[in-house]
């Protein structure tokens, strides 16, 4: 796939741009879809989707293989070029807005459309040319290629060995959205504790969580690298008072003008921290950091990550 060097045509409607761009994720992947399956992810009414993919065949940018739906050659530039575009785009939240990552896919979603090719390559070069946008997706370069590493998810991990998160499934928004408030992200590593009928118990940095089967089926693992398995890290938040830690990262959950806010407040992998006193009604929380008193909001503090060894309590 060549560089465009002017904006491709475009199909009739959002739809349409919608489906090429989930085909050739999932082309990407290995997969194909049907008519059921494209209404579910795109949750459009089936009558209606059936009519824009009618549509995307005559104007030729899918062909119908029995039952599923191919991309034709136009079809897969402006897939991926869409696809690249979102990608792109959901990277620029996090990294520059404070907006909630729950919110990225549906603004990327809007915006991706006007882009043409020469904005998203300007995009793609003001960004450092990420691989990976904040999810763990590929991000395809300006001719269109990337090679996504199948992952397997939660559901598949065998119970006794960590996993390192190296992927979020963003759909369904609510599933993920779940998943960010629970602190997981990209980079996390995590334990399956059990599993039960109706899902599975993981351990992540000092706590245990329940997720359904739908939430774990989202979250795509592998086996973190040597001497990554961190046994003892915990959250800020459950240092207790007169309690001291070392800092050893700030949760791969926050970005952009938030992780710097810290790191300003010298909130750094490798420095003291000691748990002062709370406020009356339980926030914000003081810490004395390099000598100062330092006062955080109690959310704030869940984005902290903290080690416990030799001469810091035990948490």
């Amino acid at each position: 796939m060549a560089a465009a060097t002017s904006p491709l045509p475009t199909p009739h409607d959002a739809l349409g741009d919608d489906v090429l761009k989930r085909l050739a994720e999932r082309e990407a992947e290995g997969r194909v879809d049907d008519l059921e399956s494209l209404a579910g992810t795109l949750e459009a009414p089936r009558d209606r989707l059936a009519r824009t993919i009618e549509q995307l065949a005559r104007d030729g940018w899918v062909v119908r293989a029995e039952l599923r739906y191919e991309l034709t050659e136009a079809g897969r530039m402006r897939g991926r070029h869409l696809l690249r575009s979102h990608r792109l785009l959901e990277t620029r939240l996090a990294r520059e807005t404070g907006m909630a990552p729950e919110q990225w896919h549906a603004v990327a979603d809007r915006a991706e459309h006007a882009l043409t090719p020469e904005e998203t390559n300007a995009l793609a070069d003001a960004l450092g040319n990420p691989r990976f946008d904040p999810h763990g997706d590929p991000i395809p370069d300006r001719d269109g290629r990337f090679s996504p590493a199948a992952a397997p998810t939660l559901l598949d991990w065998p119970e006794a060995q960590p996993a390192l998160i190296v992927h979020l499934e963003d759909e369904p928004p609510a599933l993920y959205a779940n998943l960010h408030r629970a602190g997981l992200a990209p980079g996390t590593i995590v334990h399956c504790a059990g599993r039960t009928v109706d899902g599975m118990h993981i351990e992540a940095d000092g706590r245990t969580l329940m997720l359904s089967l739908g939430e774990a089926d989202l979250v795509h693992v592998a086996a973190p690298a040597a001497g990554r398995v961190a046994t003892s890290r915990r959250r800020l938040a459950d240092l207790p008072p007169g309690g001291e830690g070392v800092i050893s990262a700030l949760a791969p959950v926050i970005r952009g003008r938030a992780r710097q806010r810290l790191l300003d407040l010298g909130l750094l992998p490798g420095t003291r921290i000691v748990r002062e006193f709370t406020a009356a009604l339980r926030s914000p929380i003081a810490f004395r950091v390099r000598g100062t008193l330092v006062a955080l909001r109690r959310e704030q503090t869940e984005e902290i990550l903290i080690e416990a060894g030799e001469g810091v309590t035990k948490l």
